[in-house]
């Protein structure tokens, strides 16, 4: 059986990026990822809706910025059509 000491020193050799317990870190600056900032409906096409898309700190470009604006737009559509339940 090992002591606890033993396992910490196995774990820090596993994760050697990681700080030795006990020692107290800093915060990371603070992100802002890309996110959806509203939508526009049209009124005469109810079906046909505008994202307004937020490109947070780090703005992507070309097929990179579609594809992850295409991934938030998803699950905000997979959100909408979820089902909840109702009380009663």
């Amino acid at each position: 059986m090992r002591s606890s000491s033993q396992a910490l020193a196995q774990g820090a050799s596993l994760l050697p990026w990681m700080p030795a317990p006990g020692v107290k870190i800093g915060l990371t600056p603070a992100y802002t990822p890309a996110h959806l900032r509203g939508m526009a409906i049209r009124p005469n096409e109810p079906f046909k809706f505008d994202f307004i898309v937020h490109p947070g700190d780090n703005p992507l470009q070309g097929e990179a910025a579609k594809a992850e604006y295409q991934k938030l737009i998803k699950y905000f559509l997979a959100a909408m059509a979820r089902r909840t339940r109702t009380s009663g």
